[in-house]
């Protein structure tokens, strides 16, 4: 994706302060409010971006989202995520076997945690379960 090296580290460190910065709660709801394609880009990330330099970041920062998303009850956003088929990206993802080396494993396994943080997160609202089934 990115043939210079430098622009992976600095996808990278952007998304890590995006994840620092939202998660205050009202500068995750300006994100959501004044930039709806940042989700959809997120999720993109996540599905075709390298393990290190974009899915672990771009999941991190859509996992402060979230929270905002479920808590402000953001139905528009939620279902971006719905339309996007993220839980399904994230459980082919989990299922991917090249994740799961030697090399990987301590990257996946965070992964991993983020994942099923984000997933516990979008299905605990019993009222938003419904919209998933759609």
């Amino acid at each position: 994706m990115y043939k210079d090296p430098r622009l992976r580290c600095v996808k990278q460190k952007s998304l890590d302060l995006l994840t620092n910065v939202s998660t205050i709660p009202d500068i995750a709801r300006l994100i959501l409010d004044h930039h709806s394609s940042f989700i959809i880009q997120l999720i993109q990330g996540i599905r075709d971006g390298h393990l290190i330099e974009e899915k672990i970041p771009s999941l991190s920062v859509l996992l402060r989202l979230c929270k905002v998303i479920v808590e402000k009850n953001l139905l528009i956003c939620y279902q971006h995520l719905i339309d996007m088929q993220f839980i399904d990206i994230l459980i082919d993802i989990f299922e991917n076997e090249q994740y799961k080396t030697n090399d990987t494993i301590i990257y996946f396994i965070k992964f991993e945690s983020f994942a099923l943080q984000c997933i516990h997160i979008m299905l605990e609202c019993a009222e938003h379960i419904d919209m998933w089934s759609e």
